[in-house]
């Protein structure tokens, strides 16, 4: 397993999940994440923040819990890194050498876990905490993320639906419908019905930044339940939207043009993605790939 790969499955990078209802599959479009991204805090201002928390457990400073979990992020995020590159080298020199059998080796994370279990716990009493809702919402957010790098789905779906009853209106509504909908379509024995009522509530959300993501899992989806018209015709409002919208990841592009024709092909009628092609500048891809 190279770094990269290693990094990536353990961050929490998830990809479309292959639909059951339907001959093709989704080839994979990254579920981006909204949230912000944590800063390194001075380790000062961390040692002071702690002190004055020590002093009142209660929710007179209760603020400082989301610092410190941010903080305790950061510090899991650096201790990971170097627990993944120790593990790359021993890795390597491993495969290197003769008769050293790399099955046997494996990622030792204990140590940067001890920081993301204190990033979790600040989070949860940041919650409980609360006097109201201000930040409630980003701090389930994290807790959820943090479930997913324990691969605790069943306490990662809980927090994921806590936040879609309580702050229907979030600014991480999308993310956590997305997300609750592949987590849920990790189980072999899914209810598609009900992963496919995720993505359209997620779908209806047109002002989020992940609204064209929530276009293409929901075309998947109405494909997987037995609607591969309706799948085409989503793929092609994506790509439309798209066009206004500059910020749309170029693989979500390419990828929609893509799983769109392969759907229509399957119709026998490539010719309802043609416009979506034209429009993209991408005929010679169109022509190599349907039949005159």
């Amino acid at each position: 397993m190279s770094l990269s790969l290693a990094m990536c499955l353990f961050w929490g990078v998830k990809y479309a999940v292959a639909a059951d209802g339907g001959n093709l599959k989704p080839q994979g479009v990254l579920l981006s994440s909204t949230l912000p991204a944590h800063s390194k805090m001075p380790e000062k201002k961390v040692k002071k923040s702690e002190r004055k928390l020590s002093k009142d457990l209660g929710a007179k400073y209760n603020d400082l819990r989301l610092i410190l979990g941010h903080a305790y992020f950061v510090e899991y995020q650096n201790v990971y890194y170097e627990e993944m590159e120790l593990f790359q080298q021993e890795y390597d020199s491993c495969f290197s050498t003769p008769d050293c059998d790399v099955t046997t080796k494996d990622v030792n994370t204990e140590e940067s876990k001890k920081h993301l279990n204190r990033s979790l716990e600040m989070y949860v009493d940041f919650v409980e905490y609360a006097s109201d809702e201000k930040d409630v919402d980003l701090a389930l957010m994290y807790i959820a993320d943090i479930y997913e790098r324990h691969r605790d789905i069943p306490k990662d779906l809980d927090t994921y639906k806590r936040i879609l009853d309580t702050f229907p209106d979030s600014e991480w509504t999308v993310e956590a419908y997305l997300k609750s909908a592949n987590l849920t379509s990790m189980n072999l024995k899914y209810d598609q019905l009900e992963v496919h009522k995720m993505y359209q509530q997620a779908a209806t959300h047109t002002q989020s930044s992940l609204y064209g993501q929530a276009l293409y899992h929901l075309a998947w989806s109405e494909y997987s339940i037995g609607n591969p018209k309706r799948a085409v015709a989503t793929m092609n409002q994506l790509l439309e939207y798209t066009e206004s919208n500059a910020s749309t990841p170029q693989m979500l592009i390419e990828t929609a043009l893509r799983d769109g024709l392969r759907i229509a092909k399957e119709l026998d009628a490539p010719s309802l993605m043609k416009p979506a092609f034209e429009r993209a500048g991408a005929m010679e891809y169109y022509n190599q790939h349907v039949s005159p």
